[in-house]
């Protein structure tokens, strides 16, 4: 088991969580990267910058981020939280997009 402390990071399929992603693994700690739709992890694993450090990488999907569980797997065993993943878009009664607040979000990866 290692000793490298462990941070969950949302948001490391976008470009702030992913300059975020590779500063924590250069800096000495592992990474687990939740992510929502198939191929993302495997963009992340190939690039050449997250190379060296795929040992200390671990994967987790959370497809719904607004569920209320959503995060409870994902935090567990976790040192520490790096909440970057928003906004999530989601259709309204007139056919539109409107941002869910981020705040529930927050909520949930801090434990509820």
């Amino acid at each position: 088991m290692s000793t490298k402390p462990l941070i969950l990071i949302t948001g490391a399929t976008g470009l702030l969580g992913f300059r975020t992603l590779v500063l924590a693994l250069q800096a000495g700690y592992r990474a687990r990267i939740v992510y929502r739709r198939d191929g993302q992890p495997e963009q992340i694993r190939a690039t050449k910058s997250i190379q060296p450090h795929l040992s200390d990488t671990e994967v987790f999907c959370v497809s719904d981020m607004t569920a209320s569980d959503a995060f409870d797997d994902a935090v567990r065993g976790v040192d520490f939280v790096v909440h970057i993943a928003s906004p999530v878009f989601e259709a309204n009664e007139e056919g539109g997009e409107v941002v869910s607040h981020p705040l529930s979000h927050t909520t949930e990866c801090q434990g509820g």
